[in-house]
């Protein structure tokens, strides 16, 4: 869910940062019609990645989901001039268009395709009560005051799905909580989501017709970043421990068999996504990060590398055994979609692991 703050706060959490001193520097320019032009540089320091190319879009944008093709469409939630709330929207890369997908009061985010490509299920903070389009190009153009940095469990949110057009709106929940990262089982259609009580969350699920099944968690812990494998084989989601610090959580999806392993020098995590079914993404700060950076690990945390870094960070990471690598990061005025080339893939024998 995303956290937001006001630009001075956003300041503060910037001072003091470094320049890249080797980097592929990413020209990001808005030009959507209705929107004020931005045009900033980023710079990305990467051993292994290349090629880096910023989506044409306005406002502040990050990643939700590949679609189930995985290279053609893709969610992203973003706020716009038009619209303060974060909204849900596709870009299609064939046509190098987007399309808004959500229109609601609240924030809309953390989409997710269903498998037969016809729907969608995503997290709002709004009920069916929808925005007056007619005045969607009629708002006062100001800066925002908004900036995503972290996950805040207090704000409640319900899951939704609708049509890929945004019509025939079902709530899927309809508690007094919080529920987020919806996704569905690419196999048998079971949706799994991460659910918040007061300062505890579990990883719960329900079947395609919305009836409750047992959680998949302990619900007295503190779990976020939940994402399947293309396959469907394997879970994963980051749990915290405010004592011993941020674990690695793996399950079986056949035999429901768990693993937790711990990730030793993490500060904060911002995303987590599967690269294949051995590999993951990660965007965390580790102890020698001043921001959140993307990283890559294996699944038994034998290596971890970094793939890239930038002066304000790095909030969002996925990708696709052989498609482009997505990350969302920091122009120092705004969140942009980045699209990267693997120039070398790593591996354990060529990377020099982090302690696990």
């Amino acid at each position: 869910m995303p956290q937001f703050l006001s630009r001075k706060a956003t300041a503060l959490l910037l001072v003091g940062l470094s320049a890249c001193t080797s980097a592929s520097k990413v020209k990001s320019i808005s030009q959507l019609e209705g929107e004020k032009e931005i045009s900033t540089d980023v710079e990305i320091t990467s051993e292994y990645l290349e090629a880096f190319n910023t989506l044409p879009l306005a406002g502040s944008n990050f990643l939700s989901d590949y679609s189930v093709a995985g290279d053609r469409f893709l969610f992203f939630s973003s706020n716009r001039i038009s619209h303060k709330k974060f909204q849900v929207y596709e870009y299609d890369f064939n046509k190098k268009e987007e399309r808004r997908i959500t229109h609601q009061n609240g924030h809309a985010f953390h989409a997710s395709y269903h498998p037969n490509g016809q729907h969608v299920i995503y997290a709002s903070t709004t009920d069916f009560e929808k925005e007056n389009l007619s005045n969607l190009f009629q708002i006062e153009e100001s800066n925002s005051d908004l900036a995503f940095q972290a996950v805040i469990p207090e704000l409640k949110s319900d899951l939704f799905i609708s049509r890929m057009n945004g019509t025939n709106i079902i709530r899927a929940t309809y508690l007094d909580s919080a529920e987020q990262f919806p996704i569905y089982h690419p196999k048998d259609y079971t949706i799994i989501y991460k659910l918040t009580r007061g300062n505890s969350s579990s990883i719960e699920r329900m079947t395609r017709y919305r009836k409750p099944l047992a959680p998949l968690s302990l619900r007295n812990q503190n779990h976020s970043f939940l994402n399947i494998s293309d396959s469907g084989k394997n879970l994963a989601w980051i749990q915290y421990d405010e004592e011993l610090g941020f674990f690695l959580h793996k399950m079986d999806w056949k035999s429901k068999k768990q693993e937790s392993l711990k990730i030793k020098g993490v500060l904060s995590v911002s995303s987590l996504a599967w690269y294949g079914e051995k590999n993951l993404l990660l965007t965390a700060r580790f102890e020698d990060d001043d921001v959140p950076q993307a990283y890559m690990l294996a699944s038994d945390l034998s290596c971890i590398s970094k793939l890239g870094e930038s002066q304000y960070g790095i909030q969002n990471l996925m990708g696709k055994p052989g498609k482009p690598i997505l990350m969302s990061a920091f122009t120092g005025t705004h969140w942009q979609i980045i699209t990267a080339k693997w120039k070398k893939v790593p591996n354990c024998e060529t990377v020099t692991a982090k302690e696990t």
